[in-house]
């Protein structure tokens, strides 16, 4: 509730929804198609590159999104269970963390300037430049205290 109560209105529509989902799963606005659609052969499904080296029981935790600059912010969306169009939202919840524990950060960051530009990173419309685009060791403290989440970070460097 207490979360409900912190997000602007887009969040709580967002919420309201995952618990209309959970509450009356097999009520939905889609409708099965009148006749049987016809197909030629199974659809290829789309797969993760690299995907079998990791471990079996970490497969539900790694996503492929849309590589549009907001990747990384589709990817915390869609993991977190918001979607991948929920991008803007995480955007705007990072911003909030930022501004509401602003001396924290900026000790963390070492200063008013990495936290300026950090803060100023996530204020973004559709056009999205490269110094935009979310890095893990500067965003991943922040995503972890506002989602309540551990954030991993792999390199192959």
């Amino acid at each position: 509730m207490n979360r409900f109560n912190e997000v602007d209105m887009a969040g709580k529509i967002n919420i309201k929804a995952k618990l209309r989902e959970i509450a009356y799963p097999d009520k939905t606005s889609l409708y099965p198609p009148k006749e049987k659609v016809k197909t030629k052969e199974t659809p290829p499904t789309k797969s993760i590159p690299m995907l079998e080296q990791f471990p079996v029981r970490i497969h539900p935790y790694i996503v492929d999104v849309k590589a549009d600059g907001h990747c990384g912010y589709r990817a915390v969306g869609a993991l977190l269970g918001m979607g991948e169009e929920s991008w803007a939202i995480v955007h705007m919840n990072l911003h909030k963390e930022l501004c509401q524990w602003c001396q924290k950060y900026i000790d963390l960051f070492g200063g008013d300037e990495r936290y300026e530009y950090l803060k100023n990173s996530l204020l973004v419309d559709h056009m999205i430049s490269t110094n935009k685009w979310m890095t893990i060791p500067n965003m991943g403290y922040v995503i972890a205290n506002r989602y309540n989440v551990i954030v991993v970070c792999l390199s192959l460097k």
